[in-house]
């Protein structure tokens, strides 16, 4: 078996615009015409065109990419097709030419950005729910509007504000709001700084259904404390 490639920003040649997500990777071509491909490692063992072998320990799992814990992402691969079957990436081994087949419209997720800078900062109150707004400051905003359609979708929040200080934490959570009713996924905390401006994010990974809305609840653990943006992309895989 030989290395071919292992890349520390995710760039296989002529992988899906996403790549860079899987971090460092190192991918093996195997003598039966497949591939492996293992991500989000947080280094290397081996180097490009070294032979290796069964058991061999080629690098350490990690968080490179985009993931929220060390792990190992696993793919196997069929040399034998320009395109593999999963989100539109590509045979690491062949660039892509003017002659090569154009994959199918739903191997490439559809991207939406949301951004929103309200005129006037919404003051938060301490441990009081908020749902974030579209522009207007009226309608609850509906992350899943611009992509829209079922599928599973990978978000960003970006938040950024004022008067949260040391100690001092914004609760995120995701929500799908289906029929009325209200379920919240991935809490995730934004912490405060010394002269009170924070800056974080919070990602969303989880399969929606026709109709579903997805929103965001903040809750602060302190009071006076000023949201002045709000942002996120969002990605849609059919």
């Amino acid at each position: 078996m030989t290395q071919e490639e292992a890349d520390q920003f995710g760039g296989v040649p002529g992988s899906h615009p996403n790549a860079s997500w899987a971090g460092n990777q190192v991918v093996i071509r195997h003598p039966n015409g497949l591939a492996t491909n293992h991500a989000h490692l947080s280094g290397w063992y081996v180097s490009k065109g070294q032979q290796v072998t069964a058991g061999q320990t080629i690098g350490p799992s990690g968080v490179s990419g985009r993931t929220t814990g060390a792990h190992l992402h696993f793919e196997v691969i069929d040399l034998s097709a320009l395109y593999a079957p999963a989100y539109g990436r590509v045979n690491p081994f062949d660039y892509i030419d003017t002659n090569a087949p154009v994959p199918e419209e739903n191997e490439v997720p559809q991207h939406t950005r949301f951004s929103v800078d309200p005129t006037t900062s919404p003051r938060l109150a301490a441990n009081t729910m908020w749902v974030l707004k579209t522009s207007g400051g009226t309608q609850n905003l509906n992350f899943a509007s611009g992509t829209g359609g079922p599928g599973l979708y990978d978000a960003v929040l970006f938040l950024q504000g004022a008067g949260l200080t040391d100690g001092a934490t914004i609760t995120t959570r995701w929500v799908i709001v289906r029929d009325g009713r209200r379920s919240g996924y991935f809490e995730q905390e934004v912490h405060g700084s010394a002269d009170g401006a924070f800056r974080g994010t919070a990602t969303f990974k989880a399969p929606i259904i026709s109709g579903d809305l997805l929103e965001v609840e903040v809750t602060s653990s302190k009071d006076s404390v000023y949201l002045q943006r709000w942002a996120a992309d969002v990605y849609r895989f059919a």
